[in-house]
This record gives C-alpha cells, structure tokens and sequence, in this order.
C-alpha cells in the first residue's frame, strides 16, 4: 500500500478505508488490502447501498462488483477477483465504513464526479431478487 495512505473510514484497525494523493482508494479487510479506483469504489458503494434495501436477495452487481446471499445472514461481495464472505454484522459493518469514506472522499478529496454525491447513482445496476 501506498505509504502517504490517509484513513477516510475506520471500523477497527483492520478494517478502513484509505485514500492516496495518487487518486486510488484501498480497502482494508481483516488480512486483505484490496486497490480499488475512484470508479468501482463508486459501483462498490451501488451494490452495497442497494442490498442494504433488498430484502430477498439473490444477486446484485454494477461492473465488476457484486453482492449475493447464499443464506439469511450470510452475504458474499466480489469485487474483480477477490470475494469477502460478510455476516449479516459484518456486512452492515462494511456499508456503514463505505458510506463514511464515501462522505469523506467527497467532502475532503474532492471526488464528487467521481463519488455522485445525491443518492449514490446507480449505473447499470443488476438487481436479482429470489422469487417470493
């Protein structure tokens, strides 16, 4: 990781996100350090902010980014070729440590073309929900 990293969220010291002067944004889980780019840290927070309302979810996604639930309470987000197996505490853990840096990014760094400020926007998002 980038040593001028500036922490934008923090849940624990293992888990946060980071910010460097270069423009890329890190995520930092458990033992993963995960370089994500302005753009999919942005369809990263689509899918989230969209499970956190789907009650019966099956599959989200938004480009390389995507959340599943295999079973109540246990949540899998992918994001390129790396996947976090979340609880349902972890998972909300997570979406409140991005909506947080999201904040940040775009009120200290600037990232409001980058981060859509009004409720995240939602491009080419995929929503599968399991049938009723």
């Amino acid at each position: 990781m980038d040593q001028t990293a500036t922490v934008v969220a923090e849940y624990s010291a293992h888990r946060q996100i980071c910010w460097t002067a270069s423009g890329q944004i890190y995520l930092l889980w458990d033992d993963i350090t995960l370089t994500i780019p302005p753009v999919d840290f942005n369809r990263m927070v689509n899918v989230l902010e969209e499970g956190v309302f789907e009650v019966n979810l099956c599959r989200i996604s938004c480009g390389q980014c995507w959340l599943m639930q295999a079973e109540p309470g246990c949540f899998y987000l992918g994001i390129k070729n790396i996947g976090f197996n979340l609880s349902l505490l972890e998972f909300l853990n997570l979406v409140r440590l991005v909506r947080e840096a999201a904040r940040q990014l775009k009120a200290c760094h600037g990232l409001e073309r980058a981060i859509p400020s009004a409720a995240f926007e939602k491009e080419t998002l995929c929503v599968t929900s399991l049938p009723h």
